[in-house]
């Protein structure tokens, strides 16, 4: 097994797995829900990106709001 970190969605493009952190930071008092509307857009633009370079990935979300995040991949 190789794990490759990177910003660069060519770098990908043979990989099996593929771990999902984007997101913006939670701030202190903010909940899951109300950083929702961002995260969802990096979410978009991510996946698109992904199944360009590599369609056939099994993609692993753990950005939050996870199970609304996972949904909208």
């Amino acid at each position: 097994m190789e794990i490759i970190p990177s910003n660069q969605y060519e770098y990908l493009a043979d990989s099996d797995i593929i771990i999902v952190t984007v997101g913006v930071q939670q701030k202190q008092g903010q909940t899951r829900l109300d950083i929702l509307s961002d995260n969802a857009e990096i979410i978009r633009s991510t996946m698109k990106e992904l199944d360009r370079v590599a369609p056939n990935s099994i993609v692993l979300i753990v950005s939050n709001p996870v199970d609304v995040l996972t949904r909208i991949a």
